[in-house]
């Protein structure tokens, strides 16, 4: 059986000297949406492909299109320099050690949002480009969505940058449910327990897969159902670490119960060494793809709304009961 590769694309934060950066020219089709949505939200709307659990929208560098991903395991905003840093500054991620230079875009927009003088990080991403087989100019981070709520729509592929001042969200739909997190350093980080452990998880939009780490995963070997499925790590290091899959049998976070969450299964050490990467692991793309969910960075909350499969990934005592 081929190993499934899983894109993880959480980094560590870094600092040095900016320069300018350009995209190169080209022509770029903006994603379209199979009819207009039927959005809980007024607003505009930012539609995006969904590629490897990754979701790519369209923005502009210094007014060239370009695609990006949207990651909030990110510090920063990140553009392709499409060629090697031999100077610069050093970071880490999942898969191992990175190396980026600051620059400065004079203009950025997402959407109807337009931001000048902001300062990114440029690396090399080929190696991610030959992997999706499609064009990334670029990852947004938590520099940028600070400023809003993020919410996101996976069934209808559209997301929207909402205020997240408290006023207008008497406004909004109420949530079917509200997970209040801390911040680790840019991360979100959602408190859980396995049995009688407790973990802490960052939530990620640039994991295409949930991930534990090693050490931890030894300490609730009791509490896995399906161990052992291999799998290929792909990061913003270009080297590829292998792993395997574990399926968890239930996992629980404040009131709400995750049943048969499945893991990749890494060594993540590296990263606890860094002040914004306290964590046991990070849940990504399963753990978010069968809800309507927003991340309001203000409020600290990750707020949800129903799930397509009830009772598969989301379960609220008093609503829903668990399918075995």
């Amino acid at each position: 059986m081929r190993a499934a590769t899983v894109l993880l694309l959480l980094w560590g934060a870094a600092l040095g000297a900016q320069d300018a950066f350009q995209l190169p020219t080209a022509r770029l089709e903006n994603p379209t949406l199979p009819s207009p949505p039927k959005k809980m939200f007024s607003g505009p709307t930012i539609p995006f492909e969904l590629v490897k659990g990754i979701i790519f929208i369209r923005a502009e560098v210094n007014g060239r299109p370009g695609w990006f991903a949207i990651d909030t395991g990110a510090p920063e905003v990140l553009v392709n320099s499409r060629k090697p840093t031999r100077n610069g500054v050093e970071s880490l991620g999942v898969c191992g050690l990175v190396r980026a230079r600051w620059t400065t875009l004079k203009t950025f927009r997402v959407g109807h949002v337009q931001r000048r003088h902001l300062p990114a990080l440029a690396m090399d991403l080929t190696h991610l480009e030959e992997i999706t087989g499609r064009r990334i100019d670029g990852m947004i981070g938590y520099a940028f969505l600070k400023n809003y709520e993020l919410f996101v729509d996976y069934e209808q592929s559209y997301l929207q940058l909402l205020p997240p001042n408290r006023r207008s969200r008497r406004a909004l739909p109420q949530p079917q449910t509200e997970l209040p997190f801390v911040l680790n350093g840019h991360l979100p980080v959602l408190k859980a327990r396995v049995g009688k452990r407790t973990l802490f998880f960052g939530l990620d939009t640039g994991a295409g897969a949930n991930l534990l780490s090693s050490r931890k995963l030894k300490k609730i070997q009791e509490h896995v159902v399906h161990p052992g499925a291999k799998a290929k790590l792909v990061g913003l290091s270009p080297d590829v670490r292998p792993s395997s899959l574990v399926t968890i049998a239930h996992t629980r976070i404040r009131d709400n119960t995750f049943p048969r969450m499945r893991f990749v299964i890494a060594d993540i050490s590296h990263m606890q060494s860094l002040d914004s990467f306290n964590v046991d692991g990070l849940l990504g793309y399963p753990f978010l793809q069968s809800t309507k969910f927003s991340i309001n960075y203000r409020m600290r909350k990750l707020y949800i709304w129903e799930s397509q499969e009830p009772g598969l990934m989301v379960s609220i005592e008093g609503l829903k009961k668990v399918q075995p």
